[in-house]
């Protein structure tokens, strides 16, 4: 049986595959967790360092927001 965190990682690819608008938002509001060092500071998490940093979610959204739905893996 796979971890609970894989089931969690394939619904949530088929949940951006579905439905891309949700994935925008979702990097939308990661992209305004960014701290002034460039970390991801997500209330109640460890913080996230990125070689990227928000360059990259600007690149996804962009591209995320030219997707249209397909069907679930």
């Amino acid at each position: 049986m796979a971890d609970p965190i894989d089931k969690e990682i394939f619904d949530t690819l088929n949940l951006y595959r579905t439905n891309p608008e949700i994935a925008v938002i979702d990097l939308k509001n990661l992209k305004g967790c960014f701290n002034k060092d460039g970390l991801i500071a997500v209330p109640g998490e460890t913080l996230l360092m990125t070689n990227e940093g928000v360059k990259a979610f600007d690149e996804a959204i962009k591209y995320m927001e030219k997707m249209q739905p397909v069907t679930p893996l």
